[in-house]
């Protein structure tokens, strides 16, 4: 039997369709991670249920990691107000009243640097921000949940 071109091999579906399909299908994903990238940036620029409409002293987009759910910037909101904070991404949205933090610690990494909420509740997931101005985001978190600065971890 003589060789078989590829386009004999598979018949009706020749080369032409089944590129025309690999095409299509990758539009499609793309199309379809873009909307979701847009909605999750749109999600995090709006105040949360929790802030009650009240005017935060301080916000900025970050990024975050809620457990095992990582987002970058600018997907995640952080709102601080006199006695709460308000943290909310599309997948999570968290409020922290005075006294649910205990510590607020300083994580490095590679290339970043972020902010590790440590807190008491059971019913919300480990907290790590990823802010694009740390000095400033958590002295507004230290303000807004009564946590004072116990040491510089840079000069120790």
């Amino acid at each position: 039997m003589p060789n078989k071109s590829l386009q004999q091999t598979l018949g009706r579906f020749n080369m032409d369709t089944f590129e025309t399909v690999i095409f299509s299908l990758g539009q499609v994903v793309a199309v379809a991670i873009g909307v979701s990238l847009l909605s999750a940036s749109i999600y995090a620029r709006r105040p949360s249920k929790g802030e009650r409409g009240l005017v935060p002293m301080y916000i900025e987009r970050t990024g975050g990691r809620f457990n095992s759910w990582n987002w970058t910037i600018p997907f995640v909101r952080v709102a601080t107000f006199e006695n709460f904070v308000s943290i909310s991404c599309i997948t999570h949205q968290i409020v922290l009243n005075r006294g649910d933090v205990t510590s607020i610690d300083t994580e490095r990494h590679l290339i970043s640097v972020g902010l590790r909420l440590q807190h008491h509740r059971v019913d919300l997931p480990d907290i790590l921000i990823w802010p694009r101005n740390k000095d400033r985001l958590e002295s507004a978190l230290r303000a807004s949940l009564g946590i004072k600065l116990v040491g510089n971890p840079d000069t120790a």
